[in-house]
C-alpha cells in the first residue's frame, strides 16, 4: 500500500499556492508511477509501477471541477479497480488537497533487497539461535522466504 498526498508545501508558502485539480492529479499520477515524492518528481521517467487497485480522496473547494472522464483525469488510467471520495472540508489549510492510496508493486524492489539480505544472514546463521530458542525451525524460515518471494512474483506478474 502506498499513500501519496499533494500538495505538500511548508505552511508559510500555502498562501502562494494556486493549484487546480488537474495539476494535483498530474503530480499524484507522476509520483505514483515513478516511485517518487513531490519534492523529487521525475517528469521524464515513464510508468514503472503496476497498480492493483486505487482510492482517490479529494478534499477542499470546487469539487465539482474535478475531471470525471478518463481522458481528462490521468489517475483514472492507472487501475480498473478504483474508488473516489470527496470531502468539502479543507485539510492542513490547503484550498485543494488530493490523497491517493494505491495497492501496487511499489515495495517489491525493497522487499527483494530485504529478502536477499535475509538469505545471506540465514546462510551464515546470524541471529538464528535467537529464533530457535523460541521454537522456530529451518522449515519456518524457508516458508517465510517462499511467502515473500510469492508476494513479489504475484505483484510483478499477475497485476
Amino acid at each position: 500500500m502506498r499513500i501519496v498526498s499533494t500538495p505538500e508545501v511548508p505552511e508559510q508558502h500555502i498562501a502562494f499556492t494556486n493549484d487546480n485539480w488537474l495539476s494535483l492529479m498530474k503530480r499524484a499520477y507522476q509520483m505514483i508511477t515513478t516511485k517518487s515524492n513531490e519534492s523529487k518528481i521525475d517528469w521524464s521517467q515513464k510508468n514503472s509501477v503496476k497498480i492493483q487497485s486505487m482510492m482517490s480522496i479529494y478534499r477542499g473547494k470546487n469539487l465539482e471541477d474535478i475531471p470525471a472522464l478518463e481522458a481528462e483525469n490521468p489517475l483514472l488510467k492507472l487501475s480498473n479497480i478504483q474508488e473516489q471520495r470527496y470531502d468539502k472540508n479543507e485539510i492542513c489549510k490547503y484550498e485543494k488537497h488530493l490523497t491517493v492510496l494505491s495497492n501496487s508493486n511499489f515495495l517489491c524492489d525493497d522487499l527483494k533487497s530485504t529478502l536477499n539480505k535475509s538469505y545471506d544472514m540465514y546462510e551464515f546463521r546470524a541471529f538464528v539461535h535467537q529464533y530457535e530458542k523460541y521454537g522456530m525451525e529451518k522449515s519456518d524460515f524457508i516458508d517465510a522466504f517462499a511467502y515473500c518471494e510469492q508476494i513479489c512474483f504475484d505483484y510483478n506478474n499477475c497485476i
